[in-house]
């Protein structure tokens, strides 16, 4: 149950924050920032713990066998959500990404 709520948990806080900010997300984007979240935090969570806490194994099994771990894990989610949402929410307001489709015909 600590892993659950320690891999996915801090992404739904990160979804709502970042609801707030953009103000009306339809549930289809929501759904899909919520897994760019998971993702991110994650990676970025797993990494940081490795460096921060000296973890050895795989994080999953600290998660698991240490209650003092997975809350040290959920902090630092919990930090990294104050970071990354609004680094997000700027990104898309200041980047906007186009694509041009040009075909090619060879004159007969």
């Amino acid at each position: 149950m600590n892993l659950l709520i320690c891999l996915f948990g801090p992404s739904i806080l990160a979804v709502k924050l970042f609801d707030s900010l953009k103000s009306g997300l339809s549930n289809r984007n929501m759904l899909l920032y919520y897994g760019i979240f998971v993702f991110v935090l994650n990676i970025i969570a797993s990494l940081l713990s490795y460096l921060l806490f000296g973890i050895d194994g795989n994080i999953n099994d600290e998660i698991l066998n240490s209650n003092v771990f997975a809350l040290k894990y959920c902090f630092l989610s919990s930090i990294l959500i104050l970071i990354i949402v609004p680094l997000f929410d700027i990104i898309g307001k200041n980047v906007s990404i186009c694509f041009e489709v040009v075909t090619n015909e060879k004159g007969k």
